[in-house]
């Protein structure tokens, strides 16, 4: 389990956090996405071994920007009332690729500040932002796009009560898996969210899209 988003923190924190991560993984089954992070902390590690923080996004959206490139955006908010103040939690990833695919799909390279992520919790506040990568995209036939994403992010901490004390952020591995549907909207209300923080988030009331499968989607160029 990654105990800190940051890379350090207190004992608290790394406690609340593992609470709040199992809230996530029980919270429910359908999702449109799925988001797992690996800390590459040169100096730290979880004993006995590495060990994987999984995130089930509730909404996934693309749309065009004026340039035209493809931006796609996803978002998990959980609010775990047996965890009281401590069970909020909102992690929103957000990329802003190249032209849309011509064709059924496309693999894109993902380059310095091309991706970025904020993590919000009652005892964390977080924004990482992505180094190099790759995501694939396939266009299905319903106008949906779906694909698997592989992202070496940086964490940029921010002070709060449990991190008076220096820390040292180390790389994360971010990967996973998408199905976006159509909504320029609500994926620019995700990517504000990356960008600045802002928990001005749309409304999870409204369906989105089917969970995406187990199996891996092989992805074409383009």
């Amino acid at each position: 389990m990654i105990t800190d988003l940051g890379g350090g923190g207190t004992p608290m924190c790394r406690s609340a956090l593992l609470l709040i991560s199992a809230a996530l993984l029980t919270g429910g089954c359908s999702a449109p996405g799925t988001v797992q992070f690996v800390s590459l902390h040169e100096t730290e590690i979880d004993p006995p071994g590495t060990n994987v923080t999984r995130f089930s996004a509730q909404e996934c959206y693309w749309w065009t920007d004026g340039a035209g490139n493809l931006n796609i955006a996803m978002q998990c908010r959980q609010n775990h009332v047996l965890l009281g103040k401590y069970g909020l939690v909102e992690l929103g990833l957000w990329w802003r690729l190249d032209k849309p695919p011509a064709g059924s799909g496309r693999n894109y390279e993902v380059g310095r500040r091309r991706a970025s992520a904020a993590f919000f919790s009652a005892v964390q506040s977080l924004r990482l932002s992505s180094d190099k990568g790759i995501v694939g995209v396939t266009v299905r036939d319903d106008g949906t796009m779906t694909g698997s994403f592989r992202v070496f992010m940086t964490p940029r901490p921010q002070l709060t009560v449990f991190s008076l004390m220096p820390q040292k952020p180390g790389q994360f591995l971010c990967f996973g898996k998408f199905r976006a549907v159509e909504d320029a909207e609500r994926g620019k209300a995700i990517r504000r969210f990356c960008i600045t923080g802002s928990r001005a988030t749309p409304s999870l009331s409204l369906p989105t899209t089917q969970p995406t499968s187990n199996t891996s989607t092989t992805q074409r160029g383009g």
